[in-house]
């Protein structure tokens, strides 16, 4: 799964509702997870490029 945001939340923060359905689909499988990590890539913009 990929998305992008302009800020890294929590989702553990104070007022997220989350739909029922997704903490539904998280019970059933979570027995089927092994490992889980997240990734965090920058994007790459004019601002942020230096010349050499």
């Amino acid at each position: 799964m990929e998305w992008t945001d302009e800020t890294i939340e929590s989702p553990m923060r104070e007022g997220l509702d989350l739909p029922k359905e997704a903490l539904e689909i998280g019970a059933n499988v979570r027995e089927l997870i092994e490992d889980q990590y997240i990734e965090f890539f920058e994007m790459m913009i004019p601002a942020k490029m230096q010349e050499e």
